[in-house]
């Protein structure tokens, strides 16, 4: 653990002390504030790192379509990859995927239309999954135009 944030409560603890003798119990309920201000700050600051720390990864298929590469879009490294190619009764392993990084599956054969199924863990040991769509015709889920939230009836209408 990092000592430095514990070594500076210690330290505002001992300021606010200072200023409560010196200035009065308002200067000093004014310096405990602001160093429970801090002490918060630091201890979500920690948090966020660990929680930035999460893989994610999702499937596409290749262009010649006889590929699936799966993508790490996370902050971390994801271990024991198992990916499910669902109407196509296919599994495959990868043993770890690292940030920013890719893992490449080859097919015997084209793959016209299909869904991955991801399960993986992060280095705590905690599950995660996720299903993608893949399509050699139509558009990906990684469409940039796409928009977050279908307005204006922008789904296609059967």
């Amino acid at each position: 653990m990092n000592n430095r944030p514990l070594l500076l409560m210690i330290g505002g603890i001992l300021v606010v002390l200072a200023m409560v003798a010196v200035g009065g119990i308002f200067i000093g309920g004014i310096g405990l504030i602001l160093v429970l201000t801090l002490a918060v700050s630091l201890y979500l600051n920690e948090k966020g790192r660990q929680l930035g720390e999460i893989p994610d990864l999702d499937a596409v298929l290749s262009s010649d379509a006889k590929r699936i590469i799966i993508r790490n879009h996370g902050n971390g490294p994801a271990v024991a990859v198992h990916v499910a190619i669902v109407p196509l009764n296919k599994e495959f392993d990868a043993e770890s995927i690292d940030p920013d990084g890719k893992y490449v599956w080859e097919a015997e054969e084209m793959i016209q239309e299909a869904k991955a199924a991801i399960i993986w863990h992060d280095t705590d040991g905690r599950t995660y999954s996720n299903e993608s769509r893949l399509s050699a015709l139509g558009k990906g889920e990684d469409d940039l135009l796409k928009p977050m939230f279908p307005l204006f009836d922008s789904k296609p209408k059967k």
